[in-house]
């Protein structure tokens, strides 16, 4: 995989826009170089990812989608971050390792593919055995998500947002999402059976993530009805609570402005108990704004219960204790 190829007519995600990365931005808002916003050991991700010495969690800068209601839109949306090297980001890689982390968590990385894998083969080589992980919007082609397996990568955590295309488009952008995101989750559990350590932490396989919508239980059904029949004991879902409001700068599609109800949280357990789904996680319901990050304001983006920073992009901060 030549970086430059790809990128100077790039088709590395799914929209396949053609666009000369090496010297303008594509629809993902980034160009050749890597762009990282925020690592951390972060402590609140599913139990069995996060286990007691933390997920090291990279935020990469950039998305190929365009959700209205991202939580992370300073680095998804505005591209806050810096650039950096391959060889950089193979170093941050052995850092956080050093620093005790059970495992590395790439989220929304899909726009630096090629550049990933080969920083992932550069600390191979170097002997770094702790599990990766791709955690993604799902808004990846099935060639990615080969090309990432072979790189070394077990464990995938991908959204399954939506599954009709008029919610996707409105959403996110991207009116094809429902097809190239369940033929990508697909492919994923085809390759990462469901595998855990001696301490029972995932190793390898799949964990489905989907975020709850205030007033559009209906796309949580459908994506429940999906998992069902598709998913069933071959992943986990984790079904999060957490929709926030936020107020994106530019942002003019209308999106729901309040956190979930108990009642509407009480059908969602009815809707689990009815199918039956039992493989996974439910967040408990969260009505508050504490938990929401902030990449530009603070060096330390999260919670200080929820995350430690080892790296930020306008302050570097490195620590291995």
């Amino acid at each position: 995989m030549h970086v430059d190829h790809d990128r100077k007519f790039c088709h590395i995600c799914p929209r396949g826009c053609q666009v000369n990365r090496i010297d303008t931005t594509g629809f993902c808002g980034v160009g050749r170089s890597i762009r990282l916003a925020n690592v951390s050991l972060h402590f609140g991700e599913e139990p069995i990812i996060s286990g007691t010495r933390g997920s090291a969690t990279f935020f990469f800068s950039g998305c190929t989608l365009r959700c209205a209601f991202c939580q992370n839109w300073q680095i998804s949306h505005h591209y806050q971050g810096r650039d950096i090297t391959i060889e950089a980001l193979a170093d941050l890689f052995l850092t956080v390792a050093q620093c005790g982390a059970h495992n590395i968590n790439l989220v929304s990385a899909s726009q630096f593919t090629p550049n990933i894998i080969q920083a992932i083969h550069i600390v191979r080589k170097q002997g770094l055995a702790i599990p990766f992980m791709w955690n993604c919007g799902g808004y990846d082609n099935i060639q990615t998500i080969d090309q990432l397996k072979s790189a070394g990568i077990s464990i995938f955590l991908p959204d399954l947002k939506f599954l009709t295309a008029k919610d996707s488009a409105y959403f996110s952008l991207a009116k094809d999402y429902p097809l190239i995101a369940t033929q990508a989750i697909l492919r994923m559990m085809e390759s990462s059976p469901l595998q855990y350590d001696k301490d029972g932490l995932l190793k390898s396989g799949v964990i489905i993530r989907h975020l709850v919508i205030p007033g559009r239980l209906d796309i949580t059904q459908q994506v429940l009805r999906w998992f069902n029949t598709h998913a069933k004991g071959k992943a986990l879902l984790s079904l999060m609570t957490q929709y926030t409001p936020v107020s994106i700068p530019g942002e003019k599609r209308p999106t729901p402005q309040r956190h979930l109800t108990e009642s509407e949280d009480a059908k969602l357990l009815n809707m689990l108990e009815e199918l039956p789904i039992d493989d996974g996680f439910y967040q408990d319901l969260m009505i508050d704004n504490n938990w929401l990050p902030d990449f530009v304001h603070k060096n330390q983006p999260f919670h200080q219960n929820l995350a430690r920073t080892i790296w930020h992009w306008n302050n570097n901060i490195s620590s291995s204790t």
